[in-house]
C-alpha cells in the first residue's frame, strides 16, 4: 500500500508521506513538507462563487423591491378607481371591486357581507345623491398576492334631515389578487392616530 522507504530513513512524526514513485533519494534527509498556497485555484473559485451569489441575492432583492413598487402602484390605482366609482354612484362598478367573500366590520363590531353591501348600494346612492368620498392612502403593504391598505376616508352627504354630514374613518383594507384583478376582501375600522 505505501511505498517502501529506504533503510535507515524512517519517517518522523509530522513528515509528509512520499507520493508513489517519488521516494526520497538515499541520504537526502527529511522529506520536505508541502503546504498548498492560500490562493489556490479552489479557494479563488470558492470566493468567486460566493461573490456571484451575493450579487445575485442583491439583484433579487432589488428586483423584488421593484416588483413590490409596481404592485403597490397597481393596488393604489385600483383603490383610487374604487373611490371614483363610489363618487360616480355606479353601484355595478363598485361591485366589480368586491370579492364575493367580502366582509366589512363596523365600528360597533358588526359584520356586513358582500350580499348585504351590494343590496344597499343603490339605496345609499339614491338616498344621498350628493354622497362623496375622499381618501388618503396612508400605507400599502404587499405580501405576495395580498395587499394591506391603510386608508383614511371622509364621506360627505346630506342627511335625511337636510343637514350636511361628514364622517371620517380610518380603515385597514385587505385586497387579494384574483384572476389578475385586485379585489377587496375585508375592511375593518382602525383607531385614529
Amino acid at each position: 500500500m505505501f511505498p517502501s522507504l529506504p533503510v535507515g530513513k524512517l519517517p518522523r512524526r509530522g513528515d509528509a508521506l512520499p507520493r508513489r514513485g517519488h521516494l526520497p533519494a538515499a541520504g537526502a534527509g527529511r522529506a520536505r513538507r508541502h503546504f498548498p498556497r492560500k490562493d489556490t485555484l479552489l479557494s479563488r473559485t470558492t470566493r468567486l462563487f460566493a461573490a456571484l451569489l451575493l450579487c445575485l441575492a442583491a439583484l433579487g432583492t432589488a428586483s423584488a423591491r421593484a416588483d413590490d413598487a409596481a404592485t403597490e402602484k397597481e393596488v393604489r390605482t385600483r383603490r383610487e378607481a374604487l373611490t371614483k366609482a363610489v363618487n360616480a354612484h355606479d353601484a355595478k362598478e363598485v361591485k366589480s371591486f368586491l370579492d364575493p367573500s367580502f366582509v366589512a366590520e363596523t365600528k360597533t363590531g358588526e359584520k356586513v357581507d358582500y350580499k348585504q353591501v351590494t343590496e344597499v348600494l343603490d339605496q345609499l346612492f339614491q338616498g344621498a345623491p350628493d354622497f362623496k368620498e375622499t381618501i388618503k392612502i396612508e400605507k400599502v403593504a404587499i405580501k405576495e398576492d395580498q395587499a394591506e391598505i391603510t386608508v383614511r376616508s371622509t364621506d360627505t352627504f346630506t342627511g335625511p334631515d337636510g343637514k350636511k354630514v361628514t364622517e371620517d374613518e380610518r380603515a385597514l383594507e385587505i385586497w387579494k389578487k384574483t384572476d389578475g384583478k385586485w379585489l377587496l376582501v375585508h375592511s375593518k375600522p382602525l383607531e385614529d392616530t
